[in-house]
């Protein structure tokens, strides 16, 4: 993966794995859907292991397009609550149908090869 982070390109090689299969966006949303993802998951970065649990809550609060580095994107802003054993966090985030996350509070998309 690819990503930039503060205008920095940073690659890393990393696979996650979920216990149980993982709802990140259901098919067909619109403005104003929300749905719940709860995650027990097993992170490898870079030969290191981590495992854990949270909870995402979804929220559609916009369609848009964007442009990125990787092209120009149609997009639905989503509102995402995380919450933790020990923390709750609110970021936002643009994903597109049959390309997944396009751009986030700290990412973009760079490269995008369908």
């Amino acid at each position: 993966s690819t990503t930039t982070s503060s205008g920095n390109p940073t690659t890393y090689n990393s696979e996650t794995t979920y216990d149980e299969p993982a709802l990140l966006m259901p098919t067909d949303i619109s403005k104003g859907d929300t749905w719940t993802g709860d995650f027990d998951y097993t992170t490898r970065v870079d030969g290191e292991s981590y495992s854990g649990y949270y909870s995402q809550k979804y929220t559609v609060t916009d369609s848009d397009t964007i442009e990125v580095e990787a092209g120009t994107f149609s997009v639905f802003e989503l509102k995402i609550v995380q919450t933790t054993e020990s923390s709750t966090n609110t970021s936002y985030g643009y994903v597109a149908r049959d390309v997944g996350n396009v751009a986030g509070d700290s990412f973009e998309l760079v490269e995008f090869n369908p």
